[in-house]
């Protein structure tokens, strides 16, 4: 090799090697794009410095987070079923009615088939199709409600493709809990459309816990809108006033039980 090119070289590398010693005191963690420590020599006093750059206030890393429902925003809305509860979650349709007069809702374009329903780690549906009626899942014994959007965890198996509703069962947390409740719906006439009730009692101690929650609803009927008509020929049964065949009864017992030997551990 020639003179020249071993001197040219020469100067290449240490011109690099000073650029890196330049740039070594600041980096950036991978994924977050904050600066974490800017080490400088500081020629004041002949001291060394260093400096620690902290992310602004407020500023986090964006993500899809799945919409959570608390025990305190279902009491609330007064919502007494999982298709009342998930009527306000942004990205969220429902829809009702067809043949088996079903209450379904789809996320983001995705329906019931691609987002299954679970509770407690158990998938809900009929047999036959997968599926369930939303309107038929009382949740006064839930704790939170979870719907994930488009993500989920592969723990819940197959058909997530649109995401998953999670529901958690409430545990007490009081040595007592003793509590019933029961309410009256109107239609738009002020005539009777229904009632539900529902029966608390649980309680827990340092080791024990345990909880009996019964659910009833009884829905009499469904008021059609004013602007409704019959058929004037008659081949539709319907006429105007309650919705044929719209009355329902629901009963839901939930036992819980279980025990926990340590703080951080819990049979249930």
């Amino acid at each position: 090799m020639r003179i020249e090119n071993r001197i040219f070289l020469a100067v290449c590398l240490v011109g690099l090697a000073g650029f890196a010693f330049s740039q070594e005191g600041a980096f950036f963690e991978e994924g977050t794009g904050d600066a974490s420590v800017d080490s400088s020599m500081n020629t004041n006093n002949g001291t060394d410095e260093e400096v620690i750059l902290l992310p602004e206030a407020g500023v986090e890393a964006e993500r899809d987070t799945p919409e959570h429902i608390t025990r305190e925003e279902m009491d609330r809305d007064g919502t007494a079923d999982l298709w009342e509860a998930v009527r306000y979650v942004p990205g969220v349709v429902l829809s009702g009615g067809g043949r088996r007069n079903d209450s379904n809702f789809s996320v983001r374009g995705f329906g019931a088939d691609s987002v299954p329903i679970f509770i407690d780690g158990i998938v809900l549906g009929n047999p036959y199709r997968g599926e369930g009626d939303a309107a038929r899942f009382l949740t006064a014994d839930l704790e939170s409600i979870d719907i994930q959007k488009g993500y989920s965890s592969m723990l819940l198996g197959a058909n997530t493709m649109g995401g998953a509703i999670v529901m958690r069962t409430a545990k007490p947390k009081k040595p007592l809990e003793l509590s019933i409740k029961t309410s009256m719906d109107l239609d738009s006439a002020f005539q009777f459309a229904g009632t539900t009730t529902v029966f608390n009692l649980g309680g827990r101690n340092d080791t024990l816990y345990g909880r009996a929650v019964f659910q009833y609803r009884d829905v009499d009927h469904y008021r059609l809108p004013a602007s409704f008509e019959a058929d004037p020929e008659g081949e539709n049964p319907q006429e105007a006033g309650d919705r044929l065949w719209s009355d329902s009864k629901d009963r839901k017992l939930t036992l819980l039980a279980g025990m926990t030997p340590f703080p951080a551990l819990m049979y249930g």
